[in-house]
């Protein structure tokens, strides 16, 4: 399931954000030891997903309460403890993501 939601959200990104993806991923692969170099352009792409990509705007419409109990979570230290709270984040998320078909995507 996680692998298959992964990938069609990176599909997504990919198709509405080509140019920012492009320029965060070559900013990435020439900056390994020091990351932070791209900070802009990973903010671009933050950007251009959060204001294009639909099925992630769903997602954080529909699935918002999952993620902030998620977040929550993390932020506390309890790593081992999140893992049902991020099977939840997706198992709403896989119901907003469309595969080639247009139809839902029932993970």
């Amino acid at each position: 399931m996680s692998n298959l939601l992964d990938q069609l959200l990176m599909e997504d990104i990919a198709k509405y954000c080509p140019q920012n993806f492009i320029s965060f991923h070559k900013c990435i692969s020439e900056n390994h030891s020091n990351p932070e170099n791209c900070n802009k352009e990973q903010f671009e792409l933050s950007k251009c997903i959060k204001n294009e990509v639909p099925s992630l705007k769903l997602i954080l419409k529909n699935c918002s309460n999952l993620l902030n109990d998620y977040q929550s979570c993390i932020m506390k230290g309890e790593l081992s403890n999140c893992q049902d709270k991020l099977d939840k984040v997706k198992d709403c998320a896989s119901q907003y993501v469309q595969n080639d078909s247009g139809k839902l995507n029932k993970l």
